[in-house]
């Protein structure tokens, strides 16, 4: 078993726009294609960073949700399909500001212990 844990860094000038577009347009599509653990929102709670590294300027994500995967292979497979409908292409392009709402995106990978 394999879990993908996604971080999104969404324009805090879009996000409440954004917010609308994922909870209406966005998750439910992802959630008919997906085995969606969760899915989780910043709220106004400020968040608690311990670091020896100056805080990055972009700070904490403000979007994090985790997928489970049989295996890479199959993330790699459902993905590129995903990307390539054109459902999700034209769910995508309804994104409140279109891609440059999206400031960073990162994908980790975890497994179970």
């Amino acid at each position: 078993m394999l879990y993908e844990i996604r971080n999104y860094h969404i324009k805090p000038e879009k996000f409440e726009d954004w917010k609308e577009w994922i909870r209406e347009t966005g998750l439910p599509f992802i959630k008919g294609k997906m085995d969606l653990v969760g899915f989780w929102l910043k709220n106004d709670m400020t968040p608690e960073i311990r670091s020896s590294f100056e805080e990055e300027a972009l700070g904490p994500s403000n979007v994090t949700w985790i997928v489970r995967w049989q295996s890479k292979e199959q993330r790699d497979k459902a993905w590129q399909d995903l990307r390539e409908s054109d459902e999700w292409q034209h769910i995508f392009s309804m994104v409140p500001g279109g891609r440059d709402t999206y400031i960073r995106t990162e994908a980790k990978f975890a497994e179970v212990i």
